[in-house]
């Protein structure tokens, strides 16, 4: 389980990197898995 949210999260730093993604986006998306 830590994996998969260490996995996710590394993802959604890498996509605000790489700026495949909004870093608003990403913050919902990692707010939402700490919810759950």
């Amino acid at each position: 389980y830590d994996t998969e949210i260490d996995r996710s999260r590394r993802s959604a730093i890498k996509k605000i990197m790489e700026r495949d993604d909004t870093a608003a986006k990403t913050q919902k998306h990692l707010f939402s898995v700490f919810l759950t």
